[in-house]
């Protein structure tokens, strides 16, 4: 039964990896879906004053819709290797030490996403409790635009600190795989492969 307990425990660990992933991938393309509409406010504006139309709150709605999309792509740029790491420092440390210097980091990351996401879900929850409206010339529920950052910010901590656990456990973290597995491809493209 003990020589059981540790398969249980990686295909436990396995499940909880694709579901974070899943996760990830939704809020990223829900991201995607508000940077879309950021575009199609921008060309509507644009296009609408081309012909002399005048649009009211657009540079608003686009404002909110930015920050929104930049908080859902987060989780998912962060497991595919797209945010900024401290790779050319990493990558000078031996193998020892890059692993605790990861570790640390990833640590720090954690620390800083979670507290961050505790703090907006908070700001959320204040704003929708006081019936807080936005300023300017629309005015809406300012948590019904807060809440997609909140969501972000919380699912990144959750994926940092799942590559935490990886790190710790000495095995190679998700978002340097894909790194890892976008150059190669990015070479064997540029080899005519």
């Amino acid at each position: 039964m003990n020589g059981d307990r540790p398969d249980q425990q990686g295909a436990a660990g396995r499940a909880a990896s694709r579901a974070v992933a899943v996760a990830c991938a939704a809020v990223g393309g829900f991201g995607a879906v508000l940077f879309a509409a950021v575009a199609a406010v921008m060309v509507a504006q644009a296009s609408a004053r081309a012909v002399g139309v005048p649009v009211v709150g657009g540079d608003e709605v686009a404002g909110w819709l930015s920050a929104s999309a930049a908080f859902c792509a987060m989780p998912y740029a962060f497991r595919h290797g797209a945010l900024i790491r401290m790779e050319l420092l990493l990558s000078r440390l031996p193998r020892d030490q890059r692993r605790w210097a990861e570790f640390v980091a990833v640590l720090v990351g954690t620390l800083w996403c979670a507290t961050m996401a505790y703090a907006m879900a908070r700001f959320v929850w204040q704003n929708a409790v006081f019936g807080e409206r936005s300023d300017g010339l629309i005015s809406i529920p300012i948590w019904t635009v807060q809440t997609p950052g909140a969501v972000g910010l919380a699912l990144l901590a959750v994926a940092m600190a799942e590559q935490l656990l990886t790190v710790w456990r000495g095995e190679l973290p998700i978002y340097v795989v894909e790194a890892e597995a976008t150059l190669s491809s990015d070479e064997r493209h540029s080899a005519g492969i």
